[in-house]
């Protein structure tokens, strides 16, 4: 239920500027991988 880092990655264009993630149900996103897309945008 969380977002997919890999949807993510399909989802990004030069018009990106932030990833917005939520912990939903206290069950944390994967956050090294989104901090990681996060440098490239």
């Amino acid at each position: 239920m969380n977002i997919n880092v890999d949807h993510v990655r399909e989802l990004i264009t030069e018009k990106t500027r932030a990833i917005v993630c939520v912990h939903y149900a206290g069950l944390p996103c994967d956050m090294d991988e989104l901090l990681s897309l996060g440098k490239k945008i």
